[in-house]
């Protein structure tokens, strides 16, 4: 009786730092697709910035040219 109440004393040890393991991977994970998705938006925002750079650009250039 005592042998066994030890094992499955040692088995919930096990399951439990097992379960912290796996909860801290997920967390990890989640931080990193966070950062990820974090820097794609900002590399469209920039994207788009430049966009309306060009344009404004090319307006000035065409303002300048056409007079």
């Amino acid at each position: 009786d005592n042998l066994l109440d030890q094992l499955r004393q040692q088995l919930k040890q096990a399951d439990a730092a097992l379960q912290d393991a796996l909860d801290e991977k997920l967390k990890t994970q989640d931080d990193h697709d966070k950062k990820i998705r974090e820097q794609l938006q900002q590399h469209r925002e920039q994207e788009r910035q430049m966009e309306h750079l060009k344009t404004s650009v090319f307006l000035n250039f065409y303002q300048i040219f056409n007079f």
